[in-house]
């Protein structure tokens, strides 16, 4: 691969560093952020008002140039502004703040804009994420084709793990490429390995397994609204018998979820179910539902301004086919 070559002597791609207004605490968090709009979204406003309302210094790094209203905000709500190109998207972005740190660290928790924060459950999920265990994620994948990994949008890991030898040496030879692919399977997946070579315990807030047991208690209704389920699979919730208990249902249910990225195929089951803030902004990009599905039942998850914001960011990102032939091409090969 070219580009591989070509970033062989990588060192960093960070232009600037700005002391903002940084906590008296060894609690940090590296936010990710990439919006090209004049202000900043309510979306990441909640999330670093919460993180710093938690004593956590949030590292802002920003791939893009800032707006004067953007750079207020982040200025009077973050300990530090590290401006950067685009090199290596999230992973890049990650890697780069990571070597850059060289402060004592009892917790790091890792983050990015890729996913729309929802107020509800997000007060919990930040408390979740400052708990004991060495690694800590919001969500993980265990699809047969993708094999296991923990989901890197929103990861913790302890003092312990920051500065074990397998997660230092891990970020020291990440190559920060730009492509899709490469970062899942030499980013996300090699950092879960390196994250749990280190580990003692860990935790992951949204399973599966427990949304499993929440849908066995609440009876949520699976058959009766099967477009609350990802748009591929769920015809097969109907091979099921409708005299069988709801555990069958329930059990089937979650089988289609755990299929692929469980965030994207149980985006409505996990928040209310488990109260997960967290919804991806490509849910109908990558076709795991359809924006009218989504329209219909993001109102039993969200107040009607929130779900306003949220639809918004899908109807701009589309679907594939707005894409060129090229990025069609790209999207096709699931490097776009």
């Amino acid at each position: 691969m070219a580009q591989k070559d070509r970033l062989k002597s990588y060192t960093t791609n960070i232009k600037d560093i700005v002391d903002a207004a940084p906590l008296e605490s060894d609690v940090y968090c590296i936010f990710v952020y990439y919006e090209q709009r004049e202000d900043v979204s309510a979306s990441v406003k909640r999330v670093i008002l919460e993180l710093r309302e938690n004593n956590i210094n949030t590292i802002l790094v920003c791939n893009h140039e800032m707006t004067p209203e953007q750079k207020d905000f982040f200025q009077n709500n973050c300990a530090t502004i590290v401006f950067r190109g685009n090199q290596g998207f999230d992973f890049g972005a990650y890697k780069d703040a990571i070597q850059s740190l060289r402060k004592p660290v009892s917790r790091l928790i890792i983050m990015n804009d890729s996913v729309f924060f929802s107020p509800a459950g997000l007060k919990q999920m930040i408390r979740r994420l400052l708990g004991p265990e060495d690694v800590i994620a919001a969500y993980e994948n265990w699809s047969g084709s993708e094999h296991h990994h923990l989901q890197s949008f929103c990861l913790s890991v302890s003092g312990h793990v920051f500065n074990s030898r397998s997660f230092r040496q891990f970020w020291k030879d990440y190559i920060p490429i730009n492509n899709r692919i490469y970062a899942i399977e030499y980013g996300e997946k090699k950092l879960s390995q390196a994250m749990l070579n280190a580990a003692r315990d860990t935790h992951v807030i949204y399973s599966v397994s427990a949304l499993y047991k929440e849908l066995l208690n609440t009876h949520l209704p699976i058959r009766e609204k099967p477009f609350q389920l990802p748009r591929p699979w769920r015809d097969l919730i109907f091979e099921i018998d409708e005299k069988e208990p709801y555990e069958s249902v329930a059990t089937k249910a979650v089988e289609l979820i755990n299929v692929t990225s469980p965030i994207h195929a149980g985006a409505y089951y996990f928040p209310a179910a488990l109260g997960s803030p967290l919804f991806k902004k490509d849910l109908v990009y990558r076709h795991r539902f359809d924006f009218w599905e989504v329209e219909t039942w993001i109102s039993d998850l969200m107040s009607t301004d929130d779900a306003d914001e949220y639809l918004t960011i899908l109807r701009k990102r589309g679907d594939e086919n707005k894409l060129s032939r090229l990025d069609r091409i790209k999207y096709d090969l699931g490097i776009k």
